[in-house]
């Protein structure tokens, strides 16, 4: 009797007997659900090539976005400038008229004291040729001729005199420039002679300092004014005499 109710304890214990006898069969698989992509690995940090973050733009008033085009094409019209300068157009052509104070001996005739000079008007015309260096720097070749007049007590006539010389000068930036540097000047002259009423040839040297105004438009062109206080050696001297030459200038 004690088998029979063992056997049947371990029967009524079993998971096919207490669902009613059904098979001893595995549960259906579930569906199989949808693959979720893995988070994206961090990036490693580049010092190079540090991560970007936008930015907020500041608010520009209407002044400040006038004023920022201003001068972007201040600075279009200056390189365009500084290309005429050193590229398309090197070397400028400039035209003029000057009346100068030019030294000559007080009486007219020889033999000369260094203190018997006088300076006498004269009117003028010269060419120019510039180059530009940079920006600032230009050095200039120039040709000039004059008549030198006399005054009340002379005749009016002390003769033409003739220059060849060159200077080297440094300018600001813009349409209106101010420049100042040093020139050299061979001197041609024939100056009167009052003993006899003829005239008597001589060359020499002339140092002068320089003061430039001018006003050019974008295509650097434009008008300049210059003055120059002079000291002129002639070969009769002991010493240089002072003089002035002031002149107007178109750059072509």
């Amino acid at each position: 009797m004690r088998p029979f109710l063992a056997a049947l304890f371990v029967l009524s214990a079993s998971p096919a007997f207490a669902q009613g006898g059904a098979e001893l069969t595995p549960p259906p698989e579930s569906a199989p659900s949808r693959a979720v992509p893995p988070p994206p690995a961090p990036q490693a940090f580049d010092p190079e090539r540090p991560p970007s973050y936008a930015q907020p733009q500041p608010y520009v008033s209407p002044h400040q976005a006038y004023r920022a085009e201003r001068e972007a094409q201040a600075l279009e019209r200056r390189a365009h400038r500084e290309a005429l300068r050193n590229e398309e157009r090197p070397w400028r052509l400039r035209l003029g008229v000057f009346v100068t104070g030019t030294p000559r001996a007080m009486n007219g005739f020889g033999p000369y004291d260094d203190d018997e000079r006088w300076d006498y008007a004269g009117l003028g015309v010269s060419a120019t040729v510039s180059r530009w260096l940079g920006s600032r720097a230009r050095v200039d070749l120039d040709v000039g001729f004059a008549q030198v007049f006399g005054d009340y007590y002379s005749s009016g006539n002390h003769g033409p005199e003739g220059t060849l010389g060159a200077a080297f000068t440094l300018h600001s930036r813009g349409r209106f420039r101010i420049g100042g540097g040093v020139g050299g000047a061979l001197v041609m002259a024939r100056e009167l002679d009052e003993a006899t009423g003829g005239h008597f040839g001589w060359t020499g040297f002339r140092v002068a300092a320089v003061a430039e105004l001018g006003w050019f438009n974008a295509n650097d062109r434009g008008v300049s004014v210059r003055l120059s206080p002079t000291f002129t050696w002639a070969p009769y001297a002991t010493g240089l005499a002072p003089g002035v030459v002031f002149g107007v200038g178109v750059e072509l």
